[in-house]
C-alpha cells in the first residue's frame, strides 16, 4: 500500500552553508511540520555565523530550469520566495508562480542593503513590489520594509507620517492583490516585540487579524525570517487558513529560539527539531550581540 503524499512546497532562495537560513533552513522547517520542501537556489552564499563574505549569483535561466523541472514532475501547494538576488530573477520567479494561482505564495525577502548599492537595491525592491507582491498570499517583512515596498508601488509617492502613514502603506499593498501582510514591529526602547497580521476588512480597509507579542530575548539569533516564513508556507501547504498558520508558525518560531544552541562562534542557531529533543529549560546560550529582534 502506497503511503499518502506529504504536503509539498517549493522554496526559492539562497543556499546558506551554515544551514541557519536560506533553502537549507526551509528544508528543516518543512520537515519539522511533516511537509516536503523542493528547493530552487537563486545564489550561493559564502558566510559563517559571524560574517557574510560574498555571494555567487545563479543565472535567471538556471533558476527557471530548476523550477520548471520539478514543477513538471509534481504539484505543490505553496511557494516560498526568500532571497531573490536580482531584477531578472524576480521577473523569472513571478512568471513561474503566476502559472500556479491556486498555490499559496509566501514572500519574505531579506532586507536590501541600500548603502552598498543604492541603485541596484532600489531596482530590485521595485521589481519585487511590482511583480511579486500582487501575487502574494502572505508578505512577511519588518514594518520599515513594508513601507519601502508600498512607496515603490506608489511610484515614489511619500506616505503620511505616523500611524496614518502605516495604514496607507497597508492599504496600498493590499490593493495590489496581496492578501495578507505579516509585520514585525519593535520600538527601539521597548521590551516587547509584536508580530501583526493584517488583511482586508469588510469595508475594504486594512484589518488587524492576529497580534502576538513576546519579550525581547537577550541573545542573538539568525535565520528568524526563514524559520517563520517556511513554517507559514508548510502550514498553508497542509491546508490551514492564514490566521491559524501564522499563529502556529509564530509559536514554532518562539520555541525554536528558546531551544536554540551555539553551534558556531557567532549567533545562535534555531533548534528546528526542539520537539524531538524535549522542552528546553534555558533560552539558548552564549553572549548577546548583533540585532536579536531583526527577522533576518
Amino acid at each position: 500500500m502506497q503511503n499518502p503524499q506529504p504536503p509539498l512546497l517549493l522554496s526559492f532562495g539562497a543556499a546558506d552553508p551554515t544551514g541557519a537560513g536560506g533553502i537549507q533552513a526551509d528544508l528543516a522547517v518543512a520537515g519539522s511540520f511533516g511537509a516536503h520542501c523542493l528547493t530552487v537556489a537563486t545564489r550561493l552564499l559564502v558566510r559563517d555565523s559571524v560574517n557574510f563574505e560574498s555571494a555567487f549569483p545563479i543565472d535567471a535561466e538556471w533558476v527557471i530550469d530548476q523550477a520548471r523541472c520539478v514543477l513538471e514532475d509534481t504539484q505543490v501547494q505553496a511557494f516560498k520566495v526568500g532571497d531573490v538576488g536580482s531584477v531578472e530573477k524576480a521577473a523569472a520567479i513571478a512568471e513561474i508562480v503566476s502559472d500556479y494561482p491556486d498555490a499559496a505564495l509566501i514572500l519574505a525577502p531579506p532586507r536590501l542593503d541600500h548603502q552598498q548599492n543604492s541603485e541596484a537595491s532600489e531596482d530590485l525592491q521595485l521589481a519585487i513590489a511590482e511583480l511579486l507582491v500582487p501575487q502574494t498570499s502572505v508578505l512577511i517583512a519588518r514594518r520599515g520594509d513594508l513601507e519601502d515596498f508600498a512607496s515603490g508601488l506608489g511610484g515614489g509617492l511619500a506616505l503620511p507620517p505616523g500611524e496614518a502613514g502605516y495604514q496607507a502603506c497597508l492599504q496600498r499593498l493590499l490593493d495590489t492583490g496581496c492578501e495578507f501582510a505579516l509585520t514585525t514591529d519593535c520600538e527601539e526602547h521597548s521590551f516587547q516585540i509584536a508580530h501583526c497580521l493584517y488583511g482586508t476588512g469588510d469595508a475594504g480597509q486594512p484589518q488587524l487579524l492576529v497580534r502576538q507579542s513576546r519579550d525581547r530575548l537577550p541573545l542573538s539569533y539568525f535565520g528568524k525570517s526563514d524559520t517563520l516564513s517556511a513554517a507559514v508556507a508548510a502550514l498553508l501547504a497542509s491546508g490551514l487558513d492564514v490566521p491559524e498558520a501564522v499563529s502556529e508558525a509564530y509559536d514554532y518560531l518562539q520555541q525554536s529560539m528558546l531551544a536554540g544552541y551555539r553551534l558556531c562562534m557567532g549567533k545562535l542557531m534555531h533548534d528546528r527539531f526542539f520537539w524531538v529533543r524535549g522542552d528546553s529549560e534555558d533560552e539558548g546560550g552564549g553572549e548577546s550581540g548583533g540585532d536579536p529582534d531583526s527577522l533576518h
